[in-house]
């Protein structure tokens, strides 16, 4: 069961999870608790495999405005 666990993480996720381990490791070594939250977010962000909360980060692409992207490209 873990391995197909870990068999849908991406490149993302342990980048994601490497920084929060790193961040809250330095917390530990430094008296700055900031560095904990935002170690902890990004571990859960990772364990959890959420990113922007709502797909916030994506853009949203129509096809109209694609076309229009692609006139824009070819006039060039």
């Amino acid at each position: 069961m873990i391995i197909q666990w870990l068999k849908q993480w991406n490149g993302m996720r342990l980048l994601r999870l490497g920084i929060g381990i790193v961040a809250i490791v330095q917390g530990l070594h430094s008296p700055t608790p900031l560095l904990w939250v935002i170690g902890a977010v990004l571990m859960i962000q990772a364990v959890m495999n959420i990113g922007c909360m709502g797909g916030a980060c994506a853009v949203p692409q129509n096809k109209q405005q694609i076309k229009q992207v692609n006139k824009h490209e070819e006039s060039l």
